[in-house]
């Protein structure tokens, strides 16, 4: 599996199999549980591939959720903006 070009539809049935609590659950199931999917993050080394995948899966998801705002692009940037002194 390449997980450079994989995507998170491709892998929202796939089961965990590794762990306890969510062995057998699909990644989707397991993606419910907060605080499953943050002690993943934080514990789960990527070094056992299913645990790499998985890491790869909670990216996917969330990557649109951490994406910046787009800029603005109808008002002017600084440069253009008029600077005051204070009164």
């Amino acid at each position: 599996m390449d997980l450079a070009t994989v995507t998170a539809e491709q892998l929202h049935n796939r089961l965990v199999l590794f762990g306890v609590k969510h062995v057998g659950d699909t990644y989707q199931e397991a993606m419910q549980d907060q605080s499953y999917m943050l002690w993943v993050i934080k514990w789960m080394t990527p070094r056992c591939t299913e645990s790499r995948i998985f890491h790869r899966y909670i990216e996917l998801v969330l990557q649109p959720h951490m994406d910046p705002p787009a800029a603005v692009a109808d008002g002017p940037d600084d440069s253009q903006m008029e600077t005051q002194p204070p009164n």
